[in-house]
């Protein structure tokens, strides 16, 4: 909730307590991840990204963490990290055209093979998204 309202810190103090309770939740793990890396100072980055990473131990499947550590890694300047995490994040959820859109975008400027698929069903999910 807090969230939805960029109330980050209060989403961090309120995930925080909760996390008491059920620290493997993968959830909660990754809404404080995200919750912090909202936050942009250079001292929030560290927690965010070692929340994510907890979250993808805890739970592998999700592609919410891989995603959001593929736009730190961007962010860094980090592209060839940045593609890894992607296409993690793609394998665990085809249908996400964001995460689609960013790793067409990564991989037009290393001309991978694979781009010319990817680009076919991102324009097909697209088409489903406009009916």
């Amino acid at each position: 909730m807090y969230q939805l309202n960029g109330e980050f810190h209060k989403s961090i103090q309120v995930g925080e307590k909760m996390l008491l309770s059920t620290p493997r939740s993968a959830r909660l793990l990754y809404r404080l991840g995200y919750a912090y890396s909202r936050l942009g100072s250079a001292s929030s980055i560290p927690k965010a990204k070692q929340y994510l990473k907890t979250a993808i131990e805890v739970m592998p499947d999700g592609y919410e963490p891989y995603a959001e550590l593929g736009r730190f890694a961007l962010l860094e300047g980090r592209p060839d990290i940045a593609q890894g995490y992607f296409e993690k994040a793609w394998e665990r959820e085809p249908t996400k055209v964001e995460v689609g859109e960013q790793l067409a975008d990564l991989w037009r400027s290393v001309r991978e093979p694979r781009l010319a698929t990817l680009q076919s069903r991102l324009t097909l999910l697209k088409r489903s998204e406009e009916h």
